[in-house]
């Protein structure tokens, strides 16, 4: 019952400080979230360009409402692929304040999606590395 009540209070949170996402931040998900595997591959040169444009666009416009897919994409998202992650990384880090409260709120969900088995699952351990990067 305690669990249920968490997971209640946790999507009541989201649901309250929902923002409407940016041009940028539904490109961004639609290209990298939302992919669909066709013949030209995600790591294509010019899809990776479209999305680091994007996330420029996004850091110079101080579009909080990217945040979610910028913490999907640094999660998700191998930095021995490309530069992406970084960027990614150097985005989320401009808007710190605003991502804290957010990924203190991923954590939690993960905490209650893996149970005692979260520290086997890489993009919880991602978001703790990320947490533990911010706060230094």
């Amino acid at each position: 019952m305690k669990n249920i009540f968490v997971v209640y209070l946790l999507l009541s949170f989201q649901f309250v400080f929902a923002q409407t996402k940016s041009e940028d931040a539904e490109f961004l998900e639609e290209r990298y979230i939302n992919y669909k595997v066709s013949e030209d591959g995600i790591d294509t040169k010019g899809r990776m360009k479209s999305m680091k444009k994007a996330i420029n666009r996004i850091a110079l416009a101080r579009d909080t409402s990217a945040i979610d897919v910028l913490l999907d994409i640094y999660i998700g998202y191998d930095a021995t692929d490309n530069d992406v992650k970084e960027l990614a990384y150097v985005t989320l880090f401009k808007f710190k304040p605003e991502l804290m409260p957010k990924l203190a709120m991923r954590i939690s969900q993960a905490e209650l999606k893996y149970g005692i088995q979260r520290n086997t699952h890489l993009d919880y351990m991602d978001l703790l590395a990320l947490k533990k990067k911010l706060e230094n």
